[in-house]
């Protein structure tokens, strides 16, 4: 397989069909002002500022009881502060799974056009992505709870090896069963590589699009993995260059900010093309029309070689 051709026609579509960076374009605004909203109520209401306005009640030749108010203020502060980050931090991740899935079928059903040269609709593309939502997020909890107990369960093992064992034998353990959790992660990530596409292009339910990635995908180990270590070093790089840009005041946020959107949507088409690849190499693709085989040379090949046995029984 060609994985620089998987990485080449992916940039270059999004370059000539530059709609399909709007679904993670919507996604990134709306988690943006989600996340504003909701940091900005848990400072306020959790009385993130209070100690401020306690001070300044303060008389200003009472230093001892203004640095007693400062501390037990700021301490209380901090307290629900941390309480409503953490909830913040819960809410994002679920609003971001949530809306993520939606925009994630619908890049790729923007891709699916593209590749069967349809029109490119970003409004189809999503509701596409909104026919097979339910299929989406169900397989997206099974593969999350089998990566939680997967990878979570020896991962917690090894800290708590490494916090109740002790020593260099606690060391150990701890680090065996640590990079078991990570081969299993790698491996089911590996395995579960082709699930969307498969959901969204073929309509396939979710347990046979788990089962079906994981067959097509066991099997082709090494190239996706060297598709996961191109795509952790592009992202290194784009890194480096969004907190290069980033230095740019006002201006550097909103590049940095479009690159993090070009990447991220670059990303999700990878698989989409590596399934492509795959249906490309057995004639497959969807909305392409595959030659038949002529067998007319073949037949009356055949015939002749009948003929000439019949005539051979004759003399």
């Amino acid at each position: 397989m060609d994985i620089s051709k998987i990485f080449s026609e992916s940039f270059n579509d999004i370059l000539s069909n530059p709609k399909v960076l709007l679904p993670y374009l919507i996604l990134g605004i709306l988690v943006t002002i989600i996340a504003v909203v909701i940091i900005a109520y848990a400072i306020l209401s959790s009385g993130g500022l209070s100690f401020i306005h306690s001070l300044s009640n303060q008389s200003v030749n009472s230093t001892y009881n203004v640095s007693g108010t400062f501390a037990s203020t700021l301490f209380s502060s901090l307290k629900n502060t941390f309480v409503y980050l953490i909830s913040f931090i819960i809410v994002i991740s679920l609003i971001s799974f949530i809306i993520s899935i939606f925009v994630y079928g619908t890049i790729i059903a923007l891709v699916e056009q593209i590749k069967t040269k349809t029109k490119v609709s970003v409004i189809n593309a999503f509701k596409k992505s909104s026919s097979k939502y339910i299929s989406l997020l169900v397989a997206g909890i099974i593969i999350s709870i089998i990566g939680l107990v997967s990878v979570g369960i020896p991962l917690l093992l090894g800290i708590t090896s490494f916090v109740n064992i002790g020593g260099g034998f606690g060391i150990i353990i701890g680090l065996i069963l640590i990079i078991i959790a990570v081969f299993i992660g790698i491996l089911l990530s590996i395995s579960f590589f082709l699930i969307n596409p498969l959901i969204i292009i073929e309509g396939t339910a979710p347990i046979q699009a788990i089962k079906k990635s994981y067959k097509i995908c066991y099997n082709r180990k090494a190239e996706i993995f060297i598709l996961f270590i191109i795509i952790g070093i592009l992202e290194f790089v784009s890194y480096l260059i969004m907190t290069l840009v980033s230095i740019i005041p006002i201006l550097g946020a909103i590049l940095a900010f479009l690159i993090g959107i070009f990447v991220s949507t670059w990303f999700i088409m990878v698989p989409v093309y590596f399934y492509y690849n795959l249906k490309n190499k057995n004639n497959k693709t969807p909305g392409t029309t595959v030659t038949p085989i002529k067998t007319t040379s073949a037949n009356t090949t055949r015939r002749r070689q009948i003929t000439r046995t019949k005539n051979s029984k004759t003399s």
